[in-house]
């Protein structure tokens, strides 16, 4: 009966040493949101005229984040859907935040898509994903479609002048790579308001660090080869 148990002890530290959790459905959140909220995707318009930016804690909002088409080329239309698409990948803490601004079907094209990469999330998971949809008096924000790691949430709106906000969990948990899809419109300019927007975020890391990781992973090859001589004997 040890044997098993140091292969499963051997496959949960190869994941963790590997950077990749199994993927699981995502999941409403019933109550409660992180204390603040680590990684952003953001997109807005205002008396600025649209833009789109990520922000991350190795390129936060104090320092301006990483922008997406910051020369305003195509020039955004209102009342006409979007795509975007939020990753996050466990294995070296890297995001990407990604917007359709030419609506050819794909984030391919110059300014469509922002990356950062911060090393001290590498290997963690996160508690909670979050959107958060605004208009304004003179404009509403509408989430058409949403679809987190694989599960089909919405639609949300339109919003007017009163936020919405939504969070989610993962069903074992933790979300560890983080893959989300959908689409939002904006239906005219909110003004000096800086509205309308809609960020998603993901709050709340957690988890072991990729170092120790693979001294599990080390740890683990020793018990097998325990489990393997005694199993033999």
């Amino acid at each position: 009966m040890r044997r098993p148990s140091a292969l499963a002890a051997l496959a949960a530290a190869s994941f963790l040493a590997a950077g990749v959790l199994p993927a699981h459905a995502a999941t409403l959140a019933s109550a409660g949101a992180p204390a603040g909220w680590t990684i952003q995707g953001r997109a807005r318009n205002g008396n600025t005229g649209f833009e789109a930016v990520l922000f991350t804690p190795a390129n936060p909002e104090s320092g301006g984040g990483v922008p997406l088409n910051p020369a305003g080329a195509p020039v955004w239309q209102f009342g006409t859907a979007y795509d975007f698409q939020f990753d996050y990948t466990f294995a070296d803490g890297g995001s990407t935040w990604s917007i359709d601004f030419n609506q050819d079907g794909d984030f391919n094209d110059p300014q469509e898509s922002a990356t950062s990469v911060t090393a001290a999330l590498a290997g963690q998971s996160f508690g909670y994903a979050g959107i958060y949809l605004q208009g304004s008096a003179t404009s509403t924000a509408t989430l058409n479609s949403l679809v987190i790691n694989g599960t089909s949430f919405g639609p949300y709106g339109p919003v007017g002048d009163t936020p919405l906000t939504q969070q989610f969990v993962d069903s074992s948990g933790l979300f560890g790579n983080i893959t989300a899809t959908g689409s939002f419109t904006f239906s005219a300019s909110g003004g000096s308001d800086e509205r309308p927007r809609l960020w998603f975020r993901v709050g709340q890391p957690q988890g072991v660090p990729v170092p120790a990781a693979v001294w599990l992973f080390g740890s683990a090859l020793g018990v097998l080869g325990i489990a393997r001589r005694r199993f033999a004997a």
